[in-house]
Order: C-alpha cells, then sequence, then structure tokens
C-alpha cells in the first residue's frame, strides 16, 4: 500500500484537468472557476503555489505543456471557444510563498509578451488562421499571473481539448472543438510566440472528433493522431504529403457510446503500437496497430468502472495505463508475461492510497472481438 500526496489548490469550482511538465516537476490545473494554478515542487518534494490567475470566461477543459526547449509554455481550452497560449514571466518570489533558492532562480527564457493589443472576447469575429495577441498578466489579484501571448479563436463552439506536438514536429498545437473541427495551430517563430496560424485543418471527423485527441508520439513516424467524438469509434488520422492534408485512415470499432478520451502510446521498441480509448459506454479499449498500414486490432476490455470513463494516460515508456472514472478510482493497468493485460492497482482519490490487485480479481477482460 503506498500512500500519495494531496495538494490543497484554490480552486472553488471542479477542476476539469491537471497536468505535469515534461520533468514532472510542475503542476497547471484548471477549473470551472476560470482559473489557472501552476505548483513547483521543491528538492524536499513538497508543492507550493508559483502562478495563479484568471485565465478565461468560462469553464476552462484542459491545461497543456510545451516542450521546455520552447520555455515555459502552457496553453488552455474553454467552453468561451477561445485556446490561448501563456508564457512564464521572469520569476519572482510571491511573499505568502517562500521557494527554495534554486526553484526561485529558474526564469522563462522568453521575457515578457510584449505590448500587443488585447484579446478578443469569445464571439468576436476572427478569421481561419488569425489570432489575437495580448501582452499583460491573466487578470487575478494574486502574484504570480502569466503573459498571455496569444488568444486563438477560430472555433465557433466550445474548444474541448488540446495537446502539444510532440517537439520533432516543431512548435504546433492541436486543438478540436464540439462540431468535430481539428486545428493544427502553428507558430511561426518559436523566439516571439505571439504570432500562431492554422496550419492545417481536420473537418470531415464528423462526431469522430471533439471532445479529445492525442499525438502519435513516434518520432518515426510521419504526423498523425487519434482523434475521439460522440460516436463511438475513435479515428486515425496521418497527414499525406502527397495530398497536404490530413487523410482519416482507420476507425478502432468496439465502443457503445460517446469517446471522452484517447491516448496513444509511447513506443520504446515495440514493433507495434497501442491506442487506449476511454467511453461514456463504462469501457476502457486497447487497440493494436501494425506500424506504417494502421491496421488495427483489439487486444483488450476493460470494464471495472462500471460507470463512464473520463479519462485514459500512458506512463512514459507505454507500459502502464491508468484510466479514472465517475466512481472516483484510478486503475492502473499493466501487461503480464503471459500478453494479458491486468489490473495493477486501484488508487483512491478520497483515501490516498494505492490497493494492489491480487491476480485472482485482477485479470482484464481480454478480447478479440
Amino acid at each position: 500500500m503506498r500512500f500519495f500526496t494531496q495538494i490543497p489548490t484554490g480552486h472553488s469550482d471542479v477542476i476539469h484537468d491537471t497536468a505535469f511538465d515534461f520533468h514532472g516537476k510542475r503542476l497547471a490545473t484548471c477549473s470551472s472557476d476560470q482559473v489557472v494554478e501552476v505548483w513547483d515542487q521543491s528538492e524536499g518534494g513538497e508543492w507550493s503555489l508559483t502562478g495563479r490567475w484568471k485565465a478565461h470566461a468560462a469553464s476552462i477543459w484542459k491545461v497543456a505543456w510545451a516542450h521546455p526547449e520552447f520555455g515555459q509554455v502552457l496553453a488552455t481550452c474553454s467552453f468561451d471557444h477561445h485556446v490561448i497560449i501563456w508564457g512564464e514571466p521572469e520569476r519572482r518570489l510571491a511573499p505568502s510563498s517562500p521557494r527554495d533558492p534554486a526553484s526561485a532562480s529558474r526564469s522563462s527564457d522568453r521575457g515578457s509578451a510584449g505590448e500587443a493589443g488585447a484579446s478578443s472576447e469569445a464571439g468576436n469575429e476572427g478569421g481561419a488562421g488569425k489570432s489575437r495577441s495580448a501582452g499583460g498578466v491573466g487578470d487575478d489579484d494574486g502574484p504570480g499571473g502569466w503573459n498571455k501571448y496569444a488568444s486563438l479563436v477560430d472555433a465557433r463552439e466550445s474548444v474541448n481539448d488540446i495537446e502539444f506536438a510532440p517537439r520533432h514536429h516543431g512548435l504546433r498545437l492541436a486543438a478540436t472543438s464540439a462540431k468535430g473541427i481539428v486545428r493544427i495551430y502553428e507558430a511561426s517563430d518559436v523566439t516571439n510566440l505571439n504570432s500562431w496560424s492554422v496550419a492545417e485543418t481536420i473537418d470531415d471527423a464528423g462526431d469522430g472528433a471533439g471532445n479529445a485527441l492525442a499525438w502519435n508520439p513516434s518520432r518515426f513516424a510521419s504526423p498523425s493522431m487519434v482523434t475521439g467524438g460522440n460516436g463511438s469509434a475513435p479515428l486515425i488520422y496521418q497527414f499525406s504529403d502527397s495530398s497536404n492534408r490530413w487523410v482519416c485512415v482507420e476507425r478502432l470499432e468496439g465502443h457503445e457510446d460517446a469517446i471522452h478520451d484517447v491516448a496513444w502510446a509511447p513506443n520504446m521498441g515495440r514493433r507495434f503500437e497501442l491506442i487506449a480509448s476511454g467511453s461514456k459506454d463504462g469501457s476502457v479499449r486497447l487497440w493494436r496497430l501494425e506500424q506504417g498500414s494502421f491496421a488495427s486490432s483489439p487486444i483488450a476490455t476493460f470494464d471495472q468502472h462500471h460507470s463512464q470513463v473520463w479519462r485514459v494516460k500512458w506512463n512514459i515508456t507505454g507500459t502502464v495505463l491508468a484510466s479514472s472514472g465517475d466512481d472516483g478510482l484510478v486503475r492502473l493497468w499493466k501487461r503480464d508475461f503471459m500478453d494479458e493485460w491486468r489490473l495493477l492497482s486501484e488508487i483512491s482519490g478520497d483515501k490516498g492510497e494505492a490497493i494492489p490487485q491480487s491476480s485472482a480479481v485482477a485479470a482484464a477482460t481480454s478480447s478479440a472481438q
């Protein structure tokens, strides 16, 4: 039995997303209270609040970190139709939050965001590929607000998920909105993050997108991603150099209701790819994809949540999958030496502990259907 640290955030409403940075030493959170918080871990393992600001005019669904080679950069998306790019200003000590010298000395190599015009409100006109840049910190009365680099206002509906591309694709950000449109934004100049444009758009996914997306992290494959929406089948898209557009190359059939989340596993030497999805139908499903062709086959189904599954996430090696659902539990899944996926442990947020599962109750429902 292992115990976990609980972080007492200052959010006053539901927390919709949390995201660790590349090194796992910084944590960003977002909430229906329209606020983003950033927490830093000290050398002693203590977490301290180093950034807090009002970031949107409505509930914030997701927060994502860019790779640190591009600086300390965050993106957020919201019900207010906006995607906003944030950069950390020069670090400063908050009087009420003493921090260790090493942490206090870190600073963004980008400095301030500049003196560009204010961001547009939700519903203002913004043409395809247009971004509104804004300088200054987010509106909040406490220390630690981040600089607003750009506000991307192309969507006319809620933007439900965002994810930065793997760094070998450059500084790119994919965003999916409620109508099932995926936009891939690109920074025109990685040293000036005020300027972003829509590089590509996926507009033929229909109900196969709109709720979730995940990039293929492999540096050896052409750009590809998996999307999920109110339909029951996640879609695999690959960028075609010949047609210069994104093409749907595979449908992952098996779920019976809307897809809430998708995750593409990092590949540490496997000869195939792994994709996980979580659904409103109460199940987590795993698919094997052949490299190159993306031909898919289902390899496992987990239904132990007995409720809607909201989030699936792989560890850094793609060997352990975490899933969470309306039952209030996080479950960890791992493949055993017999090549069967089994329940490794259950994590209860209320109790702050992980309970290992015996082999008698741990077997996942393997499926070849």
